[in-house]
């Protein structure tokens, strides 16, 4: 089970049944959104000071991110900010969706991450 909770910076993973803290996935600022693929890669996000990563995304038990987005490029710079549980992988674990936006907004932002998935051997 992974969490996102705001402080300390970083997504803990908890181990069932008993919820022994497990893995820890460096972040910063904020964490605020967190997501696994069906491929096993995480996607660990944050309510970041642009122009910084707002999604780290992880292989299951790394200590540092394959990739990291900022997304600012996308939605412009000050309307970047990845909302609290914004994150969602597609099905087949090849893309990740982020909702971002100002809290004090009505608009929010769709924002695909084509390619998210780590690289395949082949």
């Amino acid at each position: 089970m992974l969490t996102s909770a705001g402080a300390p910076y970083h997504h803990p993973s908890f181990l069932l049944p008993d919820l022994t803290e497990g893995h820890a996935y460096p972040s910063t600022h904020s964490p605020d959104a967190v997501a696994i693929s069906s491929r096993g890669d995480i996607a660990a996000g944050v309510a970041s000071n642009e122009p910084d990563p707002d999604v780290y995304l992880y292989r299951a038990g790394a200590d540092t991110p394959y990739r990291t987005v900022s997304l600012a490029p996308a939605t412009g710079y000050g309307a970047g900010f990845l909302r609290p549980r914004g994150l969602v992988w597609t099905p087949d674990g090849t893309r990740l969706f982020a909702i971002s936006g100002h809290n004090e907004e009505e608009n929010l932002r769709l924002v695909v991450i084509p390619s998210a998935n780590r690289p395949t051997a082949g």
